[in-house]
C-alpha cells in the first residue's frame, strides 16, 4: 500500500511540480502555501468521492466537465481507482 501510494505521489509531483513551488510558500512556521495545497487536493478528492456517487452501474456514461486544473489529478484518481473507464469527449463534440 506505501509503495503504490509513493508511486501515486511521486507521479503527481511530476506532473504538478509547480505545486512544489507552491508548498515552499510560508510565513516563518505558517506554511500558507501547504495549507492551499491541502484544500486543493481535498477538493479534488471531493470531486472524485462525489463522481464516484454518481456511478450506479458499469453501464453508466458520465460527462465531467471540469476546469483545465483539476483534469490531471482528477485523471489520475480516476485511472487508479479502476473504476472507470476515461474516454474523452472531445470525439463527441
Amino acid at each position: 500500500m506505501i509503495k503504490q501510494l509513493y508511486r501515486i505521489f511521486l507521479h503527481l509531483s511530476i506532473l504538478n511540480q509547480s505545486h512544489l513551488h507552491i508548498a515552499r510558500i510560508k510565513q516563518l512556521t505558517e506554511y500558507i502555501g501547504m495549507e492551499w495545497l491541502i484544500w486543493w487536493y481535498q477538493r479534488n478528492l471531493i470531486l472524485f468521492s462525489n463522481l464516484e456517487s454518481l456511478a450506479t452501474s458499469a453501464d453508466d456514461r458520465i460527462l465531467f466537465i471540469v476546469g483545465s486544473g483539476h483534469v490531471e489529478i482528477l485523471h489520475n484518481f480516476l485511472e487508479e481507482s479502476g473504476l472507470f473507464e476515461i474516454e474523452s469527449a472531445l470525439q463527441y463534440l
